[in-house]
C-alpha cells in the first residue's frame, strides 16, 4: 500500500504480489499519477544464511502501463521500474488511463 501524489490530492496505490500496480481510492481529479515513491525489498529469503552480501548490478527497464495509461511526457520522461540488490523501485508520471489498474512490474 503507497501514498502517491495527484496533484492538490493523495491517493492510495497497491502493488500486488503478481506485480499489478492499482489505484485503489483517495485523489484522482486531474487524469494523471505520479508513481514515484514506490520503493519495496524484493527479497525471496525469509532468513540470511551468509553475513557477506555481493552487491548486482541494477536493472531498468520501461513500466508495463495498462489501461490506456501513458507517460505523461516531455521533462517527466519515461515511466520506469529497477531492480537489483533485492529492492524495487517504480518512477515516473502517466496520465490519461481509466483508474483501476495501472501498471504491471
Amino acid at each position: 500500500i503507497f501514498n502517491l501524489n495527484n496533484h492538490a490530492n493523495t491517493a492510495r496505490v497497491d502493488v500486488e504480489t503478481d506485480g499489478k500496480i492499482s489505484w485503489i481510492t483517495g485523489g484522482r481529479d486531474h487524469r494523471w499519477i505520479s508513481l514515484a515513491g514506490i520503493a519495496f525489498d524484493i527479497q525471496v529469503a525469509t532468513t540470511q544464511t551468509a553475513t557477506t552480501t555481493t552487491a548486482q548490478a541494477r536493472t531498468t527497464v520501461a513500466l508495463g502501463l495498462a489501461s490506456r495509461w501513458q507517460a505523461y511526457g516531455g521533462s517527466y520522461g519515461t515511466p520506469l521500474v529497477s531492480y537489483g540488490d533485492g529492492l524495487c523501485f517504480v518512477d515516473g508520471l502517466i496520465k490519461h488511463g481509466s483508474w483501476g489498474h495501472l501498471a504491471t512490474l
